[in-house]
């Protein structure tokens, strides 16, 4: 390539290229010596490729730019939103991860303190066991002749004496081992005895009565349960207690309460009008009982009710008899009840799955609770206060009226219909 190699030519309307003499020209891939150039034309001098072009650059030739900027920034700012989301969801697994293992570590830690409190509690017990053998065996060794010696190392041998010498908590694992051994009738006096000594120990009370329930006891186990629940709520077990009250209430048969139990027994005035044909189920007595608030419930009510046949009642009405329900809440400042929204048993309570007593009658429980916080959350959706105000429970077989209780008594007017089920 010369220093001077071509010499450009523009006249205004076009542009020449020529050569100077001795050089090299390519237009297009063609050696000229000089040429007219028209758009687009390749230009090669020596080494040097150049394009030939008449037409300016524009700024609307770029107006792309910013789109592509944009669209850049975009997957740009999405891009870290995935990557921040992951590292959170990463960060919470790895957080989920470690609080399950240290639950099993300190539930590992918790089982083996157990276990080893067990095994000195066993160990406690025979070694008793062993002082006292040894001591009576010394005795009867000294004194062969004494007739009143014999009776007096059976008697350091009782059990009752044994389980004096024992701390609460080790008075409950020596009835546990009796329980687990199949040795029903020893369980039970160990437990009484540990109650009767212990009248507020919840955790004897709650082994006692899932221990009855085993036994095919429910109704000592719900009167169990019902005792708990009078301790007050001083644990855990009393949200516990409550929950057993609530299952056992439909399927136990729950037996008279003990003398000094707070019990507001209601005996049911007559109809008001005696329904044709005659009534085969009638309404005994109505028993309501209300718990102290929880930790867990605001306020708690169990209603029983003691269903009878009368003279007309056939016993292969039984699949087709049911008791139902409602409990009523009062609105602050008004006299019209309405539906409570608190949790009540659901309906219908069969007669065939309730149980019954030793005359025969069918009891037949249903609980109302209103949950913590549920007041409050009806006051600001509604603007009122709620309290409670009663319940109606009526009989049905089949699609036929029997009978109706309420309390207040007012509430029985809003008696309705049969619904099938």
């Amino acid at each position: 390539m010369a220093p001077r190699h071509a010499e450009f030519e523009d006249d205004g309307e076009s542009v020449r290229i020529q050569a100077i003499e001795g050089a090299s020209l390519c237009i297009n891939g063609r050696t000229v010596k000089e040429a007219k150039l028209h758009e687009g034309d390749r230009i090669d001098i020596g080494p040097v490729a150049l394009r030939f072009s008449r037409r300016r650059r524009r700024a609307r030739d770029y107006l792309w730019l910013p789109f592509l900027g944009i669209f850049i920034a975009a997957l740009g700012y999405i891009g870290g939103q995935m990557l921040r989301q992951w590292r959170s969801h990463r960060a919470a697994a790895e957080r989920e991860t470690e609080r399950e293992t240290l639950s099993t570590l300190r539930q590992a830690s918790v089982e083996t303190a157990e276990f080893r409190t067990m095994e000195t509690i066993a160990e406690r017990i025979e070694t008793t066991d062993a002082e006292h053998i040894e001591r009576v065996r010394h005795d009867l060794e000294q004194d062969r002749d004494r007739p009143s010696d014999l009776s007096d190392a059976r008697n350091s041998l009782s059990p009752d004496r044994i389980s004096l010498s024992l701390s609460d908590d080790e008075a409950l694992s020596a009835a546990r081992k009796l329980a687990a051994e199949g040795r029903a009738r020893e369980a039970e006096a160990a437990f009484e005895r540990l109650l009767k000594t212990r009248p507020d120990f919840a955790e004897a009370r709650a082994e006692h009565a899932r221990w009855l329930e085993e036994q095919r006891r429910p109704g000592d186990a719900l009167l169990e349960w019902q005792k708990l629940l009078d301790l007050g709520p001083s644990s855990h077990w009393h949200a516990v207690a409550a929950g057993e009250v609530m299952r056992l209430g439909r399927v136990a048969t729950p037996p008279s309460p003990p003398p000094g139990t707070a019990v507001e027994v209601l005996r049911p005035a007559p109809p008001p009008t005696p329904a044709p044909p005659p009534s085969k189920l009638r309404f005994e007595a109505i028993e309501h009982r209300r718990f102290p608030a929880s930790a867990d419930y605001e306020e708690m009510r169990i209603v029983r009710a003691i269903v009878a046949p009368t003279p007309q009642w056939r016993s292969e009405e039984l699949a087709r008899a049911r008791v139902e329900f409602v409990f009523y809440d009062l609105p602050e400042g008004q006299s019209a009840a309405a539906p409570t929204r608190a949790r009540t048993t659901s309906n219908p309570l069969w007669l065939r799955d309730a149980p019954r007593d030793e005359a025969g009658r069918w009891i037949v429980t249903a609980s109302y609770i209103v949950p913590r916080g549920l007041r409050e959350r009806e006051r600001r959706a509604t603007g009122r206060t709620f309290q409670y105000h009663g319940f109606l429970v009526q009989a049905f077989v089949g699609d036929q009226w029997q009978a109706t209780e309420a309390r207040p008594r007012a509430l029985a007017e809003r008696r309705v219909s049969a619904r099938t089920p």
